[in-house]
Order: C-alpha cells, then structure tokens, then sequence
C-alpha cells in the first residue's frame, strides 16, 4: 500500500472516530450514568460533587464529551483505546470513563439509529 492511501485510509478512520464519538452529549452522558445507578457523581477520593466535565466542539459538531487516547496497543482506532476523564475540581482525582460502553448504550437507547460501535 502506498503512503497517500495509507493517510488516506487514516484521516477516513479519523472522521468516522469523530462521527461516533460526537454523538455523546453532556445530557447522554448524564442519562447514562442515571441509568447505570450514578446519580450525583461524586469525587471518590475527597467526596465533592464538583467534578468538570470537560465538553469540546470539532467543525459541524455541537457540544460533546471531551476524549482522551488511551496507549493500550492493538488497532490504533479501537474504540477501547478511549476513555472520557472526569476531574475532581477540588482534589484534581480524575474519574475514568471507557468510551465504548456510554456508545453502546446510546446506540441501544436510540434503536441502533447512531453509528456503531467497535
């Protein structure tokens, strides 16, 4: 494979990384944890309630989740390669959430009508 359809092939994974990952709203995350029996999140470490949820934007995208890569090896795109990090505005414990599960979720709530997830 030549090197233009090899970065061909990896802004393509990219924008479709993009496209799942767009989806989790602030709302979507928070009915998640509802869901899930996480009512109030709360710092585990000093017990606050003041946790940041960091929200970013990307060109075309409302507000939505902010994700960090994760280096766990395997396929680079892999959604378990992902998580959202949830800081503790008081002691700065950072609460980690797996990417793959809040899209596996939305994806059943939504009647598979969201993009799917790896």
């Amino acid at each position: 494979m030549d090197k233009e359809t090899r970065t061909q092939i990896e802004r393509d994974l990219e924008n479709d990384l993009m496209k799942m990952l767009s989806v989790v709203t602030l709302d979507k995350f928070s009915n998640f944890l509802v869901d899930k029996g996480i009512e109030g999140l709360t710092c585990r470490i000093c017990g606050s309630g003041d946790i940041g949820v960091p929200l970013t934007t990307h060109a075309g995208h409302s507000e939505f989740l902010n994700y960090s890569k994760v280096d766990g090896g395997g396929p680079p795109h892999s959604l378990f390669n992902y998580e959202y990090r949830l800081p503790c505005n008081n002691c700065g414990f950072v609460h980690s959430f797996a990417v793959y599960p809040v899209l596996k979720w939305i994806e059943d709530q939504e009647g598979g009508s969201g993009s799917k997830a790896e």
